[in-house]
């Protein structure tokens, strides 16, 4: 993500704002303070949707031993990083030769 958003941020240099904004709303809402078992049930998808949620639980368990998370959603955490980095890098290279149009 920050290949690409550092790529649309030379172009357009208001994205630094709204990065900003979401990672302070993704911060909030992040299981830090508490365990994904204690949100409601009808909530806890929308928990799923935040990315730093399988990072928080995976150092829970590396430091506590507590896994609420099924041993799959790692491999399909590391699968979607492998994905998005390649084409966040892919999106970097296309778009670097325009940078020095906007400096």
């Amino acid at each position: 993500m920050s290949w690409a958003l550092s790529a649309i941020a030379v172009i357009v240099p208001d994205v630094v704002q709204l990065v900003t904004i979401s990672l302070m709303l993704l911060m909030f809402v992040s299981p830090v303070g508490y365990s994904i078992d204690m949100v409601p049930a009808r909530i806890r998808p929308l928990l799923y949707l935040n990315p730093l949620t399988y990072l928080v639980e995976t150092f829970r368990f590396a430091v506590l031993g507590i896994r609420t998370l099924p041993l799959w959603t790692d491999f399909v955490f590391i699968a979607a990083c492998v994905v998005g980095a390649t084409l966040s890098g892919t999106f970097f290279r296309r778009l670097s030769p325009m940078f020095a149009d906007y400096e």
